[in-house]
């Protein structure tokens, strides 16, 4: 039977009892995020009998049961509820009285440490009882005379009083919510499985916002790859393993049916799954770029990269990536998939190769400075490549131009820092970054094939630098932090570095010198042209020091290191030191003279040794 608009859904009214029977939940839903205290408000909403909103159900053909599509977190709080009453239920009261009558005796012999103790073991005998059903008129009375610490305090006149707080407590339990009569709102929506995505997305709208990620993720739910044991299919399953064992930890409803050794012995995830996996992989291969996330940070990341490289493969816009699933059958193929992961991740290997030699700070661990990369901009090398130099053929075979005599796949990889200080200091790779990426792999209207003028590429950094001269600043901006880090890197006899030190950005006129006085001077501090890498040792004595300073005290500083970082002669930091200290009429003139030099000579050097081949 056909649907039609006016008939795409039914909305019902179902009690708990009904629908925990017919409900499952599907894999693709987000973690909980509700906190303790939104849990309880909202079980304490419930009992007071007041309305809350919908959930979304969908039936997928040939399953005997509807999937819960939105509404996670309401329907498991529920189910939490009914599990875990004790946890919901406030008993207060009923501790304070029955410490009071335990206690009743002792008034001057028990200490805060022993009264704090009877508070916790009466709170879980009382949690004990709510959560049992059908205890003993006595239970409580017999529980407190059986334990090791309250039975000291117990005897059988208090029998009746806490018989009395037993029923208080299971009354109390009894009337304040009756779980399986909860009449949960609930719409069933009909139409197509290719719809479900953008009717999810709309029912959140105003509420936390979705991903286009986990809206793909409903509909793609149906769409199963069988993977083998080859590596890459073994890498990939291991990545959902991994997801579904973290968010596990997270949920008070378990996802359905998830089971480790279930999956690997069946090795079937769904489409969704394997772009999270894919997303997560290319960023363990990307180091570079994503060393400082956090782990539990990643989710929204993984899907992203992994979505859009998906996209990217087979010539979707960025912004239709549901058109991924129109790919499927190529991806069912476990031979072709452990291929295609394989060129894949070669080439984001590639890419992180090349910028590891200009981004890695100086650093016992791998530190790299790269707050200037976003997440379309870095995707976009990968699709410059992939565009290029591979191709699909229809009988699933991977053509890899990469190699042999065609020189142009190294010299575009060469040219990605040259185009990455370009967009940094231009400051593309805006809002529109997913509109700048397609034009990548899409109409390859842009491309890194060919280096940047050396003429526009210093007009560029020229602009840039006018511009940050103009900007009062204390705090180190992220593209100085960049161009300096490439400017060091670019120098092969590390600078007069110390292999296996740590280093910081560090002012050269020191930051408490300037820091009251920087905005009303409009003096730029915090540019390239007051930054340098000073070892961490020293910084942490430097203070407000100049480094002639530490010298004279016993210091001891690499010529070759003072020459490269620019740094002014004695008699100038001395006398701008002095300018600033007393307040000299002359000194914003001065100061933004030398600030504005130096920093000319580290951008010129580093243009020249950047187009040195």
């Amino acid at each position: 039977m056909s649907i039609t608009v006016a008939n795409k859904y039914t909305s019902t009214q179902y009690t708990f009892d009904q629908l925990k029977g017919r409900v499952t939940v599907p894999q693709f839903q987000r973690r909980l995020v509700w906190s303790k205290q939104q849990k309880k408000e909202f079980i304490e909403t419930l009992s007071k009998g007041f309305p809350f909103g919908s959930v979304l159900i969908y039936k997928y053909e040939e399953d005997s049961k509807v999937s819960l599509i939105d509404g996670l977190q309401r329907f498991s709080t529920i189910m939490d509820y009914e599990n875990n009453p004790q946890e919901y239920i406030d008993i207060t009261q009923e501790i304070e009285d029955l410490i009071g009558i335990l206690t009743r005796n002792y008034p001057s012999e028990i200490n805060a440490k022993s009264l704090n103790s009877i508070k916790k073991n009466i709170e879980s005998i009382i949690k004990n009882l709510i959560s049992t059903p059908n205890v003993a008129p006595m239970f409580l009375f017999d529980t407190m005379g059986s334990h090791m610490e309250l039975s000291q305090y117990t005897d059988s006149i208090q029998l009746r009083e806490v018989i009395d707080i037993q029923h208080k407590i299971t009354t109390k339990k009894e009337s304040y919510l009756k779980v399986n009569e909860i009449i949960i709102p609930t719409v069933e929506f009909l139409g197509d499985v290719s719809e479900l995505s953008e009717v999810f997305e709309n029912l959140n709208k105003g509420g936390k916002k979705l991903s286009k990620y986990q809206v793909f993720a409903a509909q793609w739910y149906r769409n199963t790859i069988t993977l083998n044991d080859m590596k890459h299919n073994h890498d990939i399953l291991e990545e959902v393993i991994n997801r579904y064992e973290f968010l596990n930890k997270q949920r008070e409803i378990k996802i359905e049916d998830f089971s480790p050794e279930k999956l690997r012995e069946e090795k079937v995830i769904n489409l969704s799954e394997l772009c999270y996996a894919l997303g997560k992989l290319i960023i363990k291969e990307s180091p570079v770029f994503y060393n400082h996330k956090k782990e539990d940070g990643l989710e929204d990341l993984a899907n992203e990269i992994g979505y859009s490289t998906m996209g990217i493969i087979f010539g979707i816009d960025n912004k239709k990536l549901y058109g991924i699933e129109k790919y499927i059958d190529h991806l069912q193929d476990a031979k072709f998939l452990n291929s295609l992961l394989k060129n894949i991740f070669k080439v984001f290997k590639h890419i992180n190769e090349h910028f590891k030699q200009y981004l890695v700070l100086p650093s016992q661990n791998e530190v790299y400075e790269n707050k200037k990369i976003t997440n379309f901009k870095f995707l976009s090398y990968f699709a410059d490549l992939w565009t290029r130099y591979f191709s699909i053929t229809n009988d699933n075979q991977i053509i890899d131009r990469s190699s042999g005599n065609d020189l142009s796949y190294s010299k575009t990889l060469e040219n990605f820092i040259f185009y990455y200080v370009l967009d940094s200091v231009k400051g593309n790779w805006g809002n529109a970054g997913d509109s700048r990426l397609n034009q990548f792999y899409i109409d390859q209207s842009r491309n890194y094939l060919n280096k940047p003028k050396r003429k526009e590429f210093e007009d560029s950094i020229a602009i840039w630098w006018q511009d940050r001269m103009t900007n009062p600043s204390i705090q180190f901006d992220d593209t100085s932090k960049m161009l300096l880090t490439i400017y060091y890197n670019l120098d092969k006899s590390n600078s007069g570095l110390k292999i296996g030190r740590n280093y910081d950005f560090e002012h050269l006129i020191a930051r408490n010198k300037t820091k009251e006085i920087y905005k009303k001077y409009n003096l730029p501090m915090g540019t390239i042209g007051n930054l340098m890498f000073l070892d961490s040792s020293i910084n942490r004595s430097k203070k407000d020091l100049n480094l002639y300073n530490q010298i004279s005290s016993g210091e001891n500083l690499s010529p070759d290191y003072i020459q490269f970082a620019l740094y002014p002669e004695e008699t100038l930091i001395n006398n701008l030191e002095s300018l600033i200290q007393s307040n000299h009429e002359s000194l914003q003139d001065e100061v933004k003279e030398f600030v504005h030099h130096r920093g000319e000579r580290i951008l010129n050097k580093l243009m020249t040794n950047l187009y040195k081949g």
